[in-house]
């Protein structure tokens, strides 16, 4: 996935949530998140989670992957306003010879 930045939300010294940009394209870059505590969607933390890649490096959108099972990830990318695109398929086989 080539180069990665990333962010931290710190509380009392302790990481309570953190952000994994990668796979970069001149448009886009993928997302990846932790949150151990509610207090990482304030919104100063919101504007720098965002502001990342929309303000710094200008692009027009980010991508995150969810397990279908992650409730918390789908209901935290409902709640944030992200746009559902499709369901990734598992789809290979094993070959022997």
């Amino acid at each position: 996935m080539g180069e990665h930045k990333s962010l931290a939300a710190l509380e009392e010294g302790e990481i309570i949530g953190a952000v994994v940009y990668d796979a970069f394209t001149p448009y886009d870059c993928c997302i990846h998140v932790r949150l151990d505590k509610a207090g990482c969607k304030v919104p100063d933390v919101l504007k720098q989670v965002f502001g990342y890649p929309f303000e710094q490096l200008g692009l027009t959108r980010i991508t995150g992957l969810v397990s279908k099972s992650n409730e918390k990830g789908i209901a935290l990318c409902t709640w944030l306003g992200f746009t559902f695109e499709g369901v990734k398929q598992k789809r290979w086989a094993m070959r022997t010879k």
